[in-house]
């Protein structure tokens, strides 16, 4: 990871906060890579904020701000509902199961598979609804 997004630039989430934790969390279990994990939290940007802060709000969202409530309505051709695995508490639980309490070790494949389905559309979306983002601003900007 460390390699790949390197030591500069925004690091775009969803759920902010959520995700420091994580970098804390991580960054805690390794004094080698404390500094990484700080890094990334000091750069990190919720493509959250727009829609909980109602900067771009519409009934559609039906009043929340999560990423299964804005994905629908501005990119409906993306969806979890083919998924098994439908939303992050549930991979952070399957996760954990697998790999630390060594959980559905004859379907250990498969675990690591739906997780995978699951994380690549979170980011996905995420890419996605940035777009959408950056388009609404650049007209903004051009009128």
């Amino acid at each position: 990871l460390m390699r790949v997004i390197g030591p500069k630039g925004s690091v775009i989430a969803w759920h902010k906060v959520f995700e420091r934790d994580r970098n804390k969390e991580m960054g805690g279990h390794s004094k080698q890579y404390f500094k990484f994990y700080q890094g990334l939290n000091d750069r990190l940007v919720d493509l959250k904020t727009p829609f909980q802060k109602d900067w771009y709000a519409t009934k559609e969202f039906r009043g929340g701000a999560s990423i299964k409530d804005v994905l629908p309505v501005l990119i409906p051709e993306l969806s979890y509902a083919d998924l098994q695995i439908q939303d992050g508490l549930t991979t952070g639980r399957i996760w954990a199961e697998t790999v630390l309490e060594k959980k559905h070790d004859e379907q250990r494949e498969q675990m690591f598979e739906e997780m995978r389905k699951y994380n690549t559309l979170d980011t996905i979306a995420m890419v996605e609804i940035y777009r959408v983002l950056k388009n609404i601003w650049y007209m903004i900007s051009d009128s």
